[in-house]
């Protein structure tokens, strides 16, 4: 993923979050009304779905017209990043 997507803020893997953007991101989820308890009820209701797809490989197509819209294409790389190191092989 590091070789596919370079680095993100202070030379970390695009897909690695510091502490401080970790704590302003929960800051976010406090004032939209998703709080801990909800975040915790969303990855219980998900991970059914997490452990059936761990190893499953999923192919993942890009048009080009995205990779001219760099904020959908971060959030792009992040979903990405995300599945895998949620244990799901992607092929872009």
């Amino acid at each position: 993923i590091v070789a596919a997507f370079g680095r993100g803020a202070g030379g970390r893997p695009a897909a690695m979050v510091s502490w401080e953007e970790s704590k302003a991101q929960q800051e976010r989820l406090n004032a939209s009304g998703l709080g801990p308890e909800k975040f915790v009820e969303f990855f219980r209701q998900a991970s059914p779905y997490i452990v059936n797809h761990h190893g499953s490989t999923f192919v993942i197509v890009v048009p080009g017209t995205v990779m001219k819209q760099p904020v959908v294409l971060q959030g792009i790389v992040q979903d990405v990043a995300l599945l895998q190191s949620l244990g799901v092989r992607v092929v872009l």
